[in-house]
């Protein structure tokens, strides 16, 4: 499960980051679940490439914060022009990248995702003194007809995975704490209670990216924030809960954004060294390779076989797309120069569909849909 905010969001992200994570890896050694493999083979030198656009559509003035992709349509969750106003939710045809239908939502979309015939939306809290409509809850909508079915009270609900019938909340009970549960025919039901949660409290990152879903299991990479830095525990659940199960923590991250195969999680993370990292996360038993280290990765897919990412070059002051070998972490020999990255802060919305990757520039208004060849 996705880019956001003037010509230098992406830098300025990169830039947090960098103050965030330490420069050197100091304390205990991760567990021994979770193995360092040797520094990868050094990048080759890229070359820049026109970004293949195979379409895109311009959604006026609503900033986008969420966004999925299923069965041929993209889900764009808006927030409220205005604040206080209420949020718009578009569906677009995957196949012509026109908009099919929109209707109103809450006024602080945080995730969406869709199956079968449902959507579903959670909104925030909001991040201003003025209380957004329908804050704090999950709403379940009718995908053909955008019927409200239900809405589910929810505190400040993060992430989102849709199963046909149901979907599962996560959501951040305390500063340091989440909540899982599952909605259903109007009701919900708690799965399980986790340490650590999707946004910490100096996130920049939409917390939507810190779920990834694949071969019909979640993971989560939830942050526990500590006096001397921070630690990233991802787990692995049913879609439509269940027992969970740990597959390793990551000590020294933050801010985790991630994506998935059917055997691994590639996990943007502190290199230990002051750079940024994409590590892969062997999810049988744990153990961490790290395949790429250099500019702030901000947003990583998985498509085609292949780990996309969207950087920030600081020393040349722009942003780049460019994918990894998920086993040799060697990248491709070309990149390309992405548009200034969308909604203030939000550099991750950079979505993985059947025929490109799909991502959000200019401000949050413009969708734009990327050929990968």
């Amino acid at each position: 499960m996705l880019l956001a905010g003037g010509a230098g969001g992406i830098v300025v992200i990169g830039l947090i980051l960098a103050l965030v994570r330490p420069a050197q890896v100091i304390g205990p050694a991760p567990s021994p679940s979770a193995s360092q493999a040797p520094t990868p083979t050094p990048r080759p030198t890229q070359i820049t490439v026109p970004l293949d656009i195979a379409a895109q559509l311009n959604l006026g003035p609503h900033p986008v914060s969420a966004m999925t992709v299923n069965t041929g349509d993209v889900w764009l969750a808006t927030q409220g022009v205005a604040s206080g106003s209420a949020g718009r939710l578009f569906r677009v045809d995957a196949a012509t990248v026109r908009e099919t239908a929109s209707w109103s939502v809450g006024g602080d979309p945080v995730a969406v995702a869709a199956s079968g015939d449902f959507v579903w939306v959670a909104n925030g809290s909001g991040g201003t003194s003025t209380i957004p409509p329908g804050d704090d809850t999950v709403e379940q909508f009718n995908a053909a007809t955008g019927a409200l079915l239900h809405s589910y009270p929810v505190v400040d609900p993060q992430g989102l995975v849709a199963n046909p019938t149901s979907a599962l909340v996560v959501a951040a009970n305390s500063e340091q704490q989440t909540s899982i549960s599952l909605l259903t025919g109007g009701g919900a039901k708690l799965v399980t209670t986790l340490a650590g949660v999707l946004s910490p409290p100096v996130s920049t990152l939409s917390p939507e990216v810190a779920v990834s879903v694949c071969a019909d299991r979640v993971f989560l990479a939830l942050t526990t924030v500590l006096t001397s830095g921070s630690n990233v525990t991802i787990y692995a659940l049913p879609m439509a809960g269940g027992p969970v199960r740990k597959v390793v923590t990551v000590p020294y991250d933050y801010e985790a954004s991630t994506a998935c195969d059917t055997t691994s999680v590639f996990l943007i993370g502190a290199a230990g060294d002051g750079d940024a990292s994409i590590a892969r996360v062997t999810v049988a038993d744990g153990s961490i390779t790290n395949l790429w280290e250099g500019p702030y990765p901000v947003a990583v897919a998985f498509l085609s076989g292949r780990v996309w990412i969207a950087y920030a070059d600081d020393a040349l002051n722009e942003s780049a797309l460019t994918s990894l070998d998920p086993v040799t972490g060697i990248a491709m020999s070309t990149r390309s120069i992405l548009p200034a990255p969308s909604n203030g802060g939000d550099p991750n919305l950079l979505i993985p569909g059947d025929s490109g990757l799909w991502l959000v520039a200019s401000q949050g208004n413009v969708l734009l849909h990327v050929a990968t060849g």
